[in-house]
């Protein structure tokens, strides 16, 4: 695991609280692509989520009945799960990898995983398809990366690198363009006096192909998650997270934006595909 893989983790770590999980489990109903997983999951199909970290969906649908495993690479939330409930199903592993037999699940959840890999989607892509059985489904979702997002980015990343010179770490976000893969965003955070990789955003067009190139057949793809894409886009003058219910709170300027602008803002792409 390299030293990006470990900033990430440490991230999604922090993020997490067992407090707020039965809140959001509670509100997974009004998650925005919850019909395409009523619309795909059953309880005679095998589930994994991968990358499920504090495992939301994985005791939404076992307490439902359903047979879903989650993995995710980080142990301590493996273990923060299997304290807080025995009967759960987890394992640690990296999606890039799993130690999961040929064709062994009929469904992937991979909901906000695989931009989190520095080298790219590909490898986790690959394996998804490698333990998906025949005619199998992955559900995953990434974020998008657009004209509107393109727009924001130029005056942001100006920004960045104006810092970056005062900080005297110009080196660092300079060595990261240069390894950046091509037509996709760079997320960099700056933490602990240091710039790290968080994640890619993807065109849908580029993301497309790399779902194509691990063998699936796509069957839905779209923009997805425009409400919670006008905080992401405009962060507090918009609104607040509420990491208690797991959900964006608008505020008048926001629920303006989003009446006027239903569509401009979506956060994630959303794909549905399958393993033919």
């Amino acid at each position: 695991m390299n030293t990006n893989d470990n900033f990430i983790m440490s991230k999604f770590e922090g993020q997490w609280e067992i407090d707020n999980l039965e809140k959001e489990i509670a509100n997974s109903p009004d998650y925005d692509i919850f019909p395409f997983f009523q619309k795909y999951l059953s309880k005679n199909k095998k589930i994994l989520e991968s990358g499920c970290g504090m495992g939301r969906w994985v005791f939404y649908y076992n307490r439902l009945g359903y047979d879903i495993t989650g993995l995710d690479w980080s142990q301590k939330t493996i273990d923060m799960i299997a304290l807080y409930d025995k009967n759960i199903k987890v394992v640690q592993g990296d999606a890039r990898n799993t130690y999961f037999k040929d064709d062994e699940f009929d469904i992937i959840l991979s909901l906000g995983t695989v931009e989190h890999s520095i080298e790219g989607p590909q490898k986790a892509l690959n394996d998804a398809f490698r333990i998906l059985n025949k005619n199998g489904i992955i559900i995953i979702t990434v974020p998008i990366f657009n004209n509107s997002r393109k727009i924001k980015y130029f005056f942001t990343d100006y920004l960045m690198k104006v810092k970056a010179l005062y900080r005297g770490k110009y080196h660092e976000i300079k060595t990261f363009e240069e390894n950046n893969i091509k037509d996709l965003y760079m997320n960099i955070n700056f933490e602990n006096n240091k710039y790290n990789f968080f994640e890619y955003r993807f065109p849908i067009k580029i993301f497309k192909s790399y779902i194509e190139s691990a063998g699936f057949q796509i069957l839905e793809i779209y923009p997805a998650f425009h409400e919670d894409g006008i905080y992401q886009y405009f962060g507090s003058i918009v609104g607040k997270w509420n990491f208690n219910l797991g959900i964006y709170e608008k505020n008048i300027l926001g629920r303006i934006l989003y009446k006027l602008f239903p569509k401009k803002f979506p956060h994630m792409i959303c794909c549905v595909a399958k393993k033919v």
